[in-house]
């Protein structure tokens, strides 16, 4: 009975353990594991991409970093897009979010500040210059985004705000205001970011800036707090990427170069 019960030990001990289940991504509200920042460089950006904010370009995405995207993601490094709850993908969607992507609307951009919006989030697709984030515009479509994330635990309104306020905290840093159109080492422009307490993914597009990636945690509702409208799962603090967004997003050569914006128009 002795030797039974080792041997019975020695084959527990060999078994191989259980796998370590898939990832579910549930589609309710704030079910993401965390948010992406992502700090634009449209120096770079306006060298490949011929949208029309690189024709007519807001005077302080010239000098400065602003808000490129803000985003919920699992672990893995799925973002919790919109088309997930979608009919077409019913294995991903969750029957308790049922919130639709929709464009902002007016009421969060004036709660906003249309001009803040302009210089922090300007809207990268945007066709009329004129009428960037105006809900009086003639065709709203074409110069206000939608927001396609309705289950990330943020109403629209503080979405809109969080994207201003990251963009201000976050500022740019003086290593590259002072080497625009020249070279930076990739672990100083790193060194800069920590100063905000970020651990940031660099992203080029050959040696040249193009997005610097940062990572939050989500902010958790009290438990008094049952209705969703009155939840906020919002970044809150910077922390360090998940193995996937790093080896997925960064890119960055050892010198990096700070592309000046050309104005194509």
């Amino acid at each position: 009975m002795y030797l039974l019960s080792i041997l019975l030990l020695i084959v527990a001990g060999q078994a191989t353990p259980a796998p370590t289940p898939e990832p579910t991504h549930d589609k309710f509200w704030g079910s993401q594991d965390l948010w992406i920042y992502t700090s634009a460089w449209y120096g770079e950006q306006c060298s490949c991409m011929c949208a029309a904010i690189c024709y007519y370009p807001p005077d302080y995405i010239k000098t400065n970093l602003v808000t490129g995207r803000l985003y919920p993601i699992y672990k893995d490094n799925l973002p919790q897009l919109s088309k997930l709850e979608d009919e077409k993908a019913p294995v991903l969607a969750h029957p308790e979010c049922t919130r639709k992507a929709a464009r902002f609307s007016g009421a969060a951009i004036n709660a906003v500040g249309r001009d803040d919006l302009i210089k922090y989030f300007p809207f990268d697709f945007n066709k009329d210059p004129k009428n960037m984030w105006n809900p009086d515009a003639p065709n709203p479509a074409n110069v206000i985004p939608m927001y396609n994330f309705p289950c990330s635990g943020m109403l629209e309104t503080d979405y809109l705000r969080s994207a201003v306020e990251m963009a201000k905290y976050i500022g740019t840093p003086k290593i590259i205001s002072d080497n625009i159109n020249g070279t930076v080492a990739k672990a100083d422009l790193v060194a800069a970011f920590k100063t905000k307490g970020l651990n940031v993914v660099l992203r080029c597009r050959g040696e040249g800036l193009y997005e610097v990636f940062s990572c939050w945690s989500k902010n958790l509702p009290y438990p008094y707090q049952v209705e969703e409208n009155d939840q906020s799962y919002a970044p809150a603090q910077p922390i360090k990427c998940p193995p996937a967004v790093i080896a997925e997003e960064g890119n960055c050569p050892d010198t990096i170069k700070i592309t000046q914006l050309v104005q194509r128009g």
